[in-house]
């Protein structure tokens, strides 16, 4: 029977430790931010006249046939989606009505529209529809709040966007508008312990301590762009490293980054997502892989590799590292002293997982993960 073996972490297959350059953005979820100084193809406006650039932005106009006027974009293949929009309009009757909509064809579609309210003064303003599988959640900010106001199911849909409906004297301008990958970030390569800090332009704070087990950390954002720094701040000694001040959107993926990388037939591990280092075949699977030293200016001092438990799964004990013997392996172990390796060079090590049959037979059937530990000073 074959078995799936992938070296895993949970939001990074690969934690390196010791002496990081930064903390940079290694995947961007944004899709678009556009803040309509022109109108971009990607926008299909219906009918095409009812929508104009003007200096406050988009403005969707009264459309006679068909009483609707929609701008759409074409949603890519993702799991997880988020759309929001930021406008200027306030209904002045029960027959303007503005806001999101999802659309699979002309009979299948979501609506979120903002009405006329005779008891309140205030209006929305910010629309925002969030997309889980095939989940759409229509949220709006109010006073500084959001509101969630409807959870709804639709499979199969193709675009999203704005839709106004009214009659000859309505008009909604869309001042802002942004699509990224779904309102969570990932921030990879930590340590247990370690403090991933949201300080906003403001200096206002939000803390997430990375948990036993774990490699990383899942920030859920309210509102796209959150513009301020990420910052880490270390277990071992108090340490922080930062970002500079920039816009962070849902999907970004952000890790330490260190000199060394990790390969295998020169196909790099990701620090992000998991790596399948193939089938078990006869019991057993073997990888040379290699570790590189990029940094032009100094060396990487005691570097050492060993293999860990990934959150409390089985798959790790089945995994040794040996020392490459001109290419060969040597003994397997579980940790190596690579010792130090010079700017721009390079050491090979042997990975092997090995089936243990005195696994419960329910880990026979599922996939096994571990992940690799790489440090150095």
């Amino acid at each position: 029977m074959a078995e799936r073996i992938i070296q895993h972490g949970i939001t990074g297959t690969i934690k390196k430790r010791g002496d990081p350059v930064d903390l940079t953005r290694v995947s961007s979820g944004l899709i678009f931010d556009d803040h309509f100084d022109q109108l971009d193809s990607n926008w299909l406006v219906s009918p095409s006249s009812g929508a104009e650039v003007v200096e406050e932005g988009l403005k969707l106009k009264f459309n006679s046939i068909e009483r609707s006027t929609n701008a759409l974009y074409e949603l890519p293949a993702e799991d997880n989606l988020l759309l929001q929009v930021y406008a200027d309009y306030t209904p002045t009757d029960h027959d303007a009505k503005a806001g999101l909509v999802v659309w699979k064809n002309a009979q299948e579609k979501i609506e979120f529209l903002e009405e006329y309210d005779k008891d309140s003064e205030k209006v929305f303003g910010t629309w925002q529809a969030v997309k889980r599988s095939r989940l759409w959640s229509f949220f709006a900010k109010k006073s500084g709040v959001w509101e969630l106001f409807e959870s709804t199911i639709l499979d199969g849909h193709t675009m999203a966007g704005i839709v106004l409906k009214g009659e000859s004297t309505a008009a909604a301008t869309i001042k802002r508008a942004i699509m990224c990958k779904g309102n969570e970030v990932i921030v990879s390569s930590l340590n247990e312990g370690d403090l991933v800090i949201r300080e906003d332009i403001d200096g206002e704070t939000i803390s997430n301590e990375v948990p036993v087990g774990h490699t990383g950390v899942t920030l859920r954002l309210e509102e796209v762009p959150f513009t301020g720094r990420l910052v880490i701040e270390r277990a071992e000694n108090g340490s922080k490293i930062s970002t500079p001040l920039i816009d962070v959107y849902g999907g970004d993926v952000f890790s330490l980054s260190s000199s060394l990388t990790a390969d295998i037939d020169g196909i790099p591990f990701s620090e992000v997502d998991t790596n399948d280092l193939g089938t078990l075949r006869g019991g057993e699977i073997m990888k040379k892989v290699r570790i590189r030293n990029l940094n032009d200016n100094s060396l990487a001092k005691q570097v050492k590799v060993s293999v860990k438990e990934y959150n409390k799964g089985f798959g790790w004990k089945w995994c040794d590292i040996a020392f490459d013997n001109e290419g060969t392996p040597g003994t397997f172990l579980d940790e190596l002293d690579l010792g130090d390796l010079s700017t721009n060079g390079e050491v090979f090590f042997w990975l092997r997982v090995t089936r243990q049959t005195e696994e419960h037979p329910s880990n026979l059937l599922r996939p096994a993960y571990l992940y690799l530990d790489i440090s150095h000073n």
